[in-house]
């Protein structure tokens, strides 16, 4: 049992591993476009506060010269521009940082499958051995690609807008960290109902693949004995069971996100 709770409590760990040992370069790269896409965003978004200032200057004016609003307008896009090339940039690496490390996984998968024993293909549905390949490993290329990136950003967004914050009100700065402490414990509150859901519902994707490979598999025989109507009923039932959990999952998903 210990030796279950270490594994899982590493598996993070060593996808990172795996992540950084093959694709270094690729994610030195990706580091130092999300920070510059980061601080450029910062910039764009402090420019408004200058062009709302600048128009207010010279709104009293009799005749106004619009260049100065006209130059920050300017200045904003530009910054607006390289937030989105660089953060394109950095996502489309992380594409490939995602495809490489899933061929790698899966060759490993799979290498580690011809090393397995008899019993262990006599004790697991074929259904779930191929949600591993299918489903599991498909998740990881998402948090690879997506889910780690959008983190990273995150967090260096939200100390750089802090930072800015502090700058112009700090008395904002401390309403917002209250606030965002709040929505980070109710986030969490969260989550941790999600879990079961989700490990209900790749159960019974596992179980939904399984029956659907024995059925074909066995086809000759479901003709034979004419079991088209029970194996039907059965393949709605497990069909019925994946809707409902996904139907309980997503909006937690949803909510978190």
């Amino acid at each position: 049992m210990n030796k279950k709770i270490q594994a899982k409590k590493g598996t993070f760990k060593r996808l990172l591993s795996i992540v950084i040992k093959e694709n270094g370069f690729k994610l030195l790269l990706v580091a130092i476009f999300m920070i510059v896409g980061t601080l450029a965003n910062v910039k764009a978004v402090s420019t408004i506060q200058n062009i709302l200032e600048e128009a207010v200057r010279i709104s009293g004016i009799t005749n106004p010269s619009f260049a100065g609003v006209i130059k920050l307008i300017t200045t904003m896009i530009v910054f607006y521009i390289i937030s989105i090339s660089f953060t394109y940039v950095h996502l489309r690496i992380m594409v490939d940082v995602g495809q490489d490390s899933l061929l790698y996984i899966r060759g490993n998968l799979f290498e580690h499958m011809l090393d397995l024993p008899l019993n262990y293909f006599d004790t697991n549905k074929h259904g779930d051995l191929m949600s591993r390949y299918t489903n599991d490993v498909d998740a990881t290329r998402q948090m690879i690609s997506q889910s780690l990136p959008q983190l990273a950003t995150s967090i260096l967004m939200m100390f750089a807008y802090l930072l800015a914050m502090l700058l112009t009100s700090w008395i904002l700065s401390i309403f917002t960290i209250i606030f965002s402490g709040i929505l980070i414990i109710i986030t969490r509150l969260i989550s941790r109902g999600t879990r079961p859901f989700f490990k209900a519902q790749q159960v019974n994707v596992g179980k939904l693949n399984g029956y659907i490979e024995e059925m074909i598999e066995g086809q000759k025989v479901v003709k034979v004995f004419r079991h088209e109507e029970e194996n039907i009923k059965g393949f709605s039932e497990l069909n019925r069971n994946v809707t409902n959990a996904a139907r309980i999952s997503t909006p937690h998903l949803e909510v978190e996100c």
